[in-house]
C-alpha cells in the first residue's frame, strides 16, 4: 500500500535470512546439482490428496521410544539409557515407573520426545522408500502418533516459540526434501487414539515390556518385522540439532 516501496531500486534484507536465500537460490541452479532442482517439480498424483500407501507409527515416553511399520515391517526401540548415552537431556525416571521423578527437573519434555520419535520413523522410512522409488504413483507416506502437540509441529513449526521444536522441524523438512524422495512421495500425518497403538507403546516402554521379545510375544504384527538398531550418529545429530541456539 505504500507507493514509496514500489518506487525503490533495492530492498533492505536482514543479514540473518540471507543463508536461507542463499539455500533456496542453490536449488535453482540447475548447473550444480540437477536431482536438487528437481525438488521443485513434483508429479499431479503427489499433490493430490491419496490414501496412504505405507504407514509408520511411533510413540515415546519418559523411559523410552519405540515405533514400527506394518508395510516396511520394521520395529525399533530406544531406552532412556540409550537416548543418555547419545547426548539427549532426559529426565530422571526410577526404575520400573513411567513418570519422572521430579516433575520440575530440567530435561526434554515428553511432547518434544515424540517428535523425535516420528522424525526417528521418517528416517527410517525414507530408507526403505529410497530402496522401491520406481514404485507406480509414488509413495504416500502416512506417520501416526497419540500425540497431537507432535504431529501438528511436522505442519506448524514456525508458529512455536520454542527454539528446539523449531529446530526439529527443520531436520525433519530437510530429511523429507532432500533426501531425493520428494519428487515421487507424498507425506501425511494423523493422530491415533492411544489404547490403539499399543504396538508402538509396547516397543517405547521398557518398564512394561522388559524386552522386545516380550512385546513381541504378546502382539503378532511384530512378530513378521524385523528389529533395526539405530545409528548413534542420527540420535547424536538430532540431539546436537535439539540444543543449538539457531
Amino acid at each position: 500500500t505504500n507507493k514509496n516501496w514500489w518506487n525503490r531500486r533495492c530492498i533492505k534484507i536482514s543479514s540473518t535470512i540471507l543463508p536461507d536465500i542463499r539455500l533456496l537460490y542453490s536449488t535453482l541452479d540447475e548447473s550444480v546439482n540437477d536431482h536438487i532442482l528437481s525438488a521443485w517439480t513434483r508429479p499431479i498424483g503427489c499433490i493430490v490428496k491419496r490414501d496412504p500407501t505405507s504407514i509408520a507409527l511411533s510413540d515415546a515416553a519418559y523411559t523410552g521410544l519405540g515405533g514400527w511399520s506394518p508395510d516396511f515391517q520394521f520395529f525399533w526401540r530406544l531406552t532412556r539409557a540409550d537416548m543418555v548415552a547419545c547426548n539427549f537431556d532426559m529426565k530422571i525416571v526410577a526404575d520400573y515407573e513411567s513418570e519422572p521423578t521430579f516433575h520440575d527437573d530440567k530435561g526434554l519434555h515428553i511432547n518434544i520426545l515424540e517428535f523425535v520419535a516420528i522424525i526417528v520413523n521418517l528416517w527410517l522410512c525414507i530408507w526403505f522408500i529410497r530402496k522401491e522409488h520406481d514404485k507406480p504413483g509414488g509413495h504416500v507416506l502416512l506417520l501416526r502418533s497419540d500425540n497431537t502437540s507432535a504431529l501438528s509441529w511436522l505442519r506448524h513449526a514456525a508458529r512455536c516459540h520454542s527454539r528446539p521444536v523449531r529446530n526439529l522441524a527443520y531436520l525433519a523438512h530437510a530429511l523429507f526434501i532432500f533426501s531425493g524422495i520428494f519428487n515421487y512421495s507424498q507425506l501425511t500425518s494423523s493422530h491415533i487414539k492411544g489404547d490403539l497403538n499399543v504396538e508402538a507403546d509396547a516397543c517405547s516402554r521398557p518398564e512394561k515390556f522388559l524386552s522386545l521379545d516380550c512385546a513381541i510375544e504378546q502382539f503378532s504384527q511384530l512378530q513378521t518385522c524385523q528389529h533395526f538398531r539405530l545409528p548413534y550418529g542420527l540420535l547424536s545429530r538430532i540431539a546436537t540439532i535439539l540444543s543449538s541456539p539457531r
